[in-house]
């Protein structure tokens, strides 16, 4: 959850409000430390990459005005097209914002199943059951609106913004930092004329590319 909450775009102007909130009698920063380390383990090396683009990523999102180019963006299509320059902790990001944040799939999926498997077709080979709810399930799925490219932020994200005195206003975005191996470009580029609708093909590709770590983009 904190690892969700932190490298979000969106609530880049709170993360300083509720930094002494306490969840269990832990504040989120020691929660965030502790995230790092579940997920470095013994890789100590791993763990420093990670830490370092997380404070260059928190560095970067407190220069940031409350109305940035981008801010309703899914978090996942921000990483893709902003992420460069923290190349460690985009990997961790695109994979949390992929996980599906309720349950509502596998209910689908079991719904599903029992329009397949029925008191009158009880007697389908398990395969050929498993087979069919698969392709009546993924059938329903390609059927829904592209949610990267048709997300919004709900309105009540934007009253909670409002509430804490955090409202939008017209101002232009700082440029991301450039990557930490010096590449150059990578934050000169306009940010608001990068931020497009990405096709869902070409986004999914980069996703991938990223997360399995041959990411040329």
């Amino acid at each position: 959850m904190v690892l969700a909450f932190y490298p979000d775009p969106f609530w880049c102007p709170v993360r300083q409000r509720v930094a002494a909130m306490q969840w269990d009698g832990t504040t989120l920063p020691n929660l965030r430390v502790r995230a790092v380390e579940f997920l470095a383990s013994d890789d100590a090396s791993y763990s420093l990459r990670l830490s370092r683009d997380l404070a260059a990523f928190l560095t970067y999102a407190e220069q940031l005005p409350v109305a940035f180019a981008g801010r309703d963006l899914h978090p996942a299509q921000w990483w893709v097209l902003m992420g460069e320059p923290f190349p460690t902790l985009r990997v961790v990001a695109l994979r949390i914002f992929a996980l599906p944040p309720s349950a509502a799939g596998g209910e689908r999926a079991f719904k599903a199943a029992k329009l397949v498997h029925t008191a009158v077709r009880n007697r389908l080979d398990p395969a050929t059951a498993d087979m069919q709810t698969r392709i009546m399930f993924n059938s329903a799925q390609l059927a829904r609106a592209d949610i990267i490219a048709s997300y919004g932020r709900s309105c009540a994200e934007h009253m909670l913004l409002e509430r804490l005195g955090m409202a939008a206003v017209d101002q232009a975005p700082a440029a991301p930092p450039a990557p930490a191996d010096g590449t150059e470009g990578a934050g000169e580029e306009d940010y608001a004329g990068d931020i497009e609708e990405v096709a869902p093909a070409a986004f999914d590709a980069i996703v991938e590319g990223v997360v399995n770590g041959d990411d040329n983009e």
